[in-house]
């Protein structure tokens, strides 16, 4: 009798006692008058996401059940020392490592190119995946009896009567902390002024919102494994705004009567800077080394190098054939295997999430406003704007892209901008 239900079968649950998430905020802060009109003021911000709803698979495949684990170890060492075989006879490899548990699992268990795959990559969870996916071949009870399976599904799986049990908790938070400093000028005499600084951190376990499903990398180790910079999380924000009105036209300074002063009066200059420092990006293998591929997305690499070295490799460069842009040294790209490396098999990688930043951002906005009096309620405006004046590329990372897979033929690659330079106008009657 078939128990498990469907290959991709899944099962969705709620904790009984599921709570309704909350966001804990506070501030201080101070100001001071510098200038007449003008306003210095410094605060510090910081909330914390309390309780956020997560849902995780609570059905993680078992691979270090049963010995499976190590067979998949002396397979890997097969592979590895006897010219590619995973089982070869004594004949074949004199100093092998026979096999005790993986031929159980049937005559196709040894042969397929995704079990090689796995064994090459030292993926132990892909491998077994694949047999629990494809459990008609390799599972007894199932049909895998008639392919001289003689393995059951329930060591393998803590819910054998499904593929995936997605749970529905409060698992998950979030914090953000900053400094931000900014100064403002109040409009007098034509002109107005503000500017702020913003220095912050913004961390959390678990990147969505409560109706996204984002399964743990590894239950055991929790979220040890999934803290990071949240996917906004810009370090340094500078912005800046203002406007002047030039001196000119009626109860203005200059040329304030007659034909010139309705020309040149009512024109105010605006102008909006920004500057801010670019995503949080992560080195990641994304194999199966501890779970399965679907739930290895965030399985990072190790490496010898520390955080500024890896740093001072990320930013924006360009290929020095093709000239397109890259978030990496054109180098550090070309050797990314020799100074980063998959996790071994049974493990995950030891480099944190998130531990660099990518390229910044940095834009300019200008406008003109002319408005031209017809009568004491009416004015025409007639406004014009050009946003990215300097039609600057500013190069921008979709949060697909964030983690970077060191073994991806793109990785570094960057494919998408923010917008070239546009122009903008309008012309509006006010009464």
């Amino acid at each position: 009798m078939h128990t498990l239900l469907d290959d991709g079968f899944a099962l969705f649950t709620f904790d009984p006692n599921l709570r309704v998430p909350y966001v804990q905020q506070w501030n201080i802060g101070g100001q001071h008058e510098i200038f007449k009109d003008t306003v210095f003021e410094i605060r510090y911000v910081g909330n914390r996401g309390t309780k956020l709803t997560r849902a995780v698979d609570v059905n993680q495949q078992r691979i270090f059940a049963n010995g499976f684990f190590q067979d998949f170890q002396r397979a890997m060492f097969n592979f590895n020392n006897c010219a590619g075989r995973v089982n070869p006879t004594a004949a074949q490899c004199a100093n092998r490592q026979p096999l005790q548990l993986l031929p159980s699992f049937g005559a196709f268990a040894l042969n397929q190119q995704t079990f090689l795959t796995a064994v090459r990559q030292g993926e132990p969870a892909r491998a077994l995946d694949f047999y629990i996916s494809n459990k008609a071949f390799f599972f007894s009870g199932f049909g895998g009896e008639d392919f001289g399976s003689t393995q059951t599904i329930t060591p393998y799986l803590p819910n054998p009567s499904t593929y995936v049990a997605d749970y529905v908790g409060n698992g998950a938070y979030s914090s953000y902390n900053a400094l931000q400093a900014e100064i403002r000028r109040r409009y007098s005499n034509g002109f107005d002024f503000q500017a702020n600084y913003t220095w912050s951190k913004s961390l959390t376990d678990y990147e969505g919102s409560s109706t996204n499903f984002s399964g743990l990398l590894d239950l055991t180790l929790g979220d040890r494994v999934e803290k990071r910079r949240a996917n906004n999380d810009l370090t340094h924000v500078f912005k800046a705004n203002g406007g002047y009105e030039l001196p000119f036209g009626n109860g203005k300074r200059w040329i304030n009567d007659g034909f010139m002063s309705r020309v040149l009066g009512g024109l105010k200059l605006t102008g909006i800077f920004t500057a801010q420092s670019g995503r949080p990006l992560s080195f990641v293998s994304a194999r199966g080394s501890l779970n399965r591929t679907g739930r290895s997305g965030s399985n990072t690499v190790n490496t010898n190098l520390t955080i500024n070295e890896l740093q001072s490799h990320t930013g924006l460069f360009f290929d020095r054939t093709t000239g397109a842009p890259l978030m990496f040294d054109p180098d550090f790209i070309a050797n990314r295997l020799t100074l980063l490396s998959n996790p071994s098999a049974g493990t995950v990688g030891s480099l944190q999430l998130t531990p660099v930043t990518g390229p910044g951002y940095w834009n300019l906005d200008l406008g003109l406003i002319k408005r031209t009096r017809i009568n004491e309620n009416v004015n025409i405006e007639f406004r014009g704007e050009v946003f990215n004046v300097f039609n600057h590329t500013n190069f921008f990372i979709t949060s697909t892209a964030l983690p970077q897979n060191i073994n991806a033929s793109a990785f570094g690659q960057i494919t998408d901008t923010f917008d070239p330079r546009i122009f903008q106008f309008a012309l509006k009657l006010n009464f």
